[in-house]
């Protein structure tokens, strides 16, 4: 027998919300076949199994949050004759395992080719649903239920053509007695819905197929008052809102004194960048440096690429040519493309150029990072800026891609911003905000004329950098925006 732990899924996940399992006990997986998907602060994730086995035992129930090593599951092995438990998961030479690095399979999104979905022909006989986390993701969405579809792949295997035809063939009935066994049908955004609406999703008759809670559902609830299941408030489980490490006792404060008020629910993904920036504003000493860059020149070479770029499909901003000039800058300045290993006390002088990029959306601001930035064109980059901030406010984004950040933008220009203090991803080095580009009088060559500006603001981290040397980035930086063609070049 083997106990499969929650997996350690880098970078502050410390829990996660269990929003539906994809086997019972009994069933057969394999090796990666997703068991759960699961909600964290920054992503919805399918959870992989470790190994070829049967479902022993669930040991959580959906909706309960997990915490990062927790027992989730117990599988038997392939070839197990004995009932012991509480084997874990441990390195070839015995010791205990070590949690996997960010883009190992500890943690998979929607990332399976249609040539990775071929399974044995043996195992369609085993009663086993055969399909890929996307295949069965899409089922969900279209509230088809997948194990009465037929598939068309090999091996029996089901694949996203097979459900779609289901779905508009009608075939998407939720089997009764599922619905009626106490499982909340429902796809993670209805219950993310059903939690902004302050609903009890348990108490909503579902209208949907097999009893299937659907958004209008919700909203009717909430219309109609529905209460939200009370939370439990055991003393052991509450935290402080923003506690990285408690250095100040909370106050008992009467607000209600002074007037009235109304109190609003801080959502978790609140909590969780609350927490981040603590732990980075207390960790690393913060120091903002600004300047102004002359854009004029780029604004002319953006109006007259943009034509092109829609051409291709794709809005091309400010950001891509900034992310350009930041990697040039970087390149000469990598104490900035860096980061601090407080256990060893060494700098982690970094050789991949993984810039994030801030996004505003309503659960918080998430920052996902275009990989290999380098090796773009600033175009590629554009479209991949476009993707990341589409779906980084649909809660689509996979970890992986908020994961391996080595400096970040902050465009708050996009709202009118000028000037700011932003504040570092950590465990980053530097973060640069861009403010919004206004005309203004500006001295050449012994006249005054009137150019595009660009604000800036980098904050760094004074242990790792020195007030001169973010200085001389700055002035490296301001050098590619204010020439295009240095950009073009790189």
């Amino acid at each position: 027998m083997r106990e499969f732990e929650f997996p350690d899924v880098g970078e502050g996940v410390t829990e996660g919300t269990l929003i539906e399992w994809m086997v019972d006990s009994g069933d057969e997986v394999e090796e990666d076949e997703s068991l759960a998907e699961v909600e964290t602060d920054k992503a919805v994730v399918e959870v992989p199994s470790p190994t070829d086995g049967t479902i022993q035992e669930l040991k959580a129930e959906e909706g309960e949050t997990i915490k990062v090593g927790e027992v989730i599951v117990v599988l038997a092995e392939d070839g197990d004759e004995s009932g012991e438990t509480g084997k874990r998961e441990s390195k070839d030479d015995g010791s205990e395992g070590e949690p996997e690095e960010s883009g190992s399979t500890s943690v998979v999104g929607e990332l399976e080719e249609e040539g990775d979905e071929e399974e044995p022909a043996e195992d369609k006989t085993s009663g086993k649903v055969l399909a890929s986390p996307s295949t069965r993701r899409l089922a969900r969405e279209k509230d088809v239920e997948i194990s009465t579809v037929e598939g068309s792949g090999p091996g029996g295997r089901i694949t996203r053509e097979d459900v779609v035809k289901a779905a508009e063939g009608g075939e998407s009935e939720e089997v009764g007695e599922e619905s009626g066994g106490g499982k909340v049908l429902a796809t993670p955004a209805v219950r993310h819905l059903a939690e902004e609406e302050g609903v009890d999703i348990s108490g909503i008759e579902g209208s949907g197929p097999g009893g299937r809670v659907t958004e209008e559902d919700v909203k009717e609830a909430a219309e109609e008052g529905v209460e939200r299941e009370e939370a439990v408030t055991d003393e052991k489980e509450v935290e402080t809102f923003g506690s990285s490490g408690q250095r100040f006792a909370p106050e008992d404060r009467d607000f209600e004194k002074w007037g009235d008020v109304e109190r609003e629910e801080v959502s978790g993904t609140r909590r969780s960048i609350a927490k981040q920036m603590e732990r980075s504003k207390y960790t690393a000493p913060h120091v903002t440096a600004t300047d102004d860059a002359d854009v004029t020149e780029l604004v002319s070479v953006r109006e007259k690429e943009k034509e092109n770029a829609e051409e291709e499909g794709v809005k091309l901003t400010f950001l891509p040519f900034v992310a350009k000039a930041v990697i040039s800058a970087l390149r000469d300045y990598p104490r900035l493309n860096a980061s601090l290993d407080e256990r060893t006390g060494e700098l982690v002088l970094k050789d991949y150029y993984n810039i994030g990029i801030a996004v505003a959306t309503d659960d918080g601001l998430l920052v996902p990072n275009v990989k290999n930035a380098d090796q773009k064109s600033i175009l590629e980059i554009a479209e991949e800026i476009n993707d990341l901030a589409g779906r980084a406010r649909e809660r689509e984004l996979d970890l992986e891609e908020m994961q391996g950040g080595t400096f970040t933008i902050s465009n708050w220009g996009s709202i009118g911003g000028k000037y700011g203090s932003p504040i570092i991803n950590y465990p980053e080095v530097g973060i640069l905000g861009t403010g919004v580009i206004e005309e203004k009088p500006v001295a050449v060559d012994g006249q005054v004329v009137v150019r595009n500006v660009m604000p800036l603001s980098m904050t760094f981290d004074h242990r790792v950098v020195d007030g001169a040397y973010a200085a001389q980035f700055m002035n490296e930086l301001v050098t590619h925006l204010e020439d295009p063609d240095l950009l073009m070049m790189d």
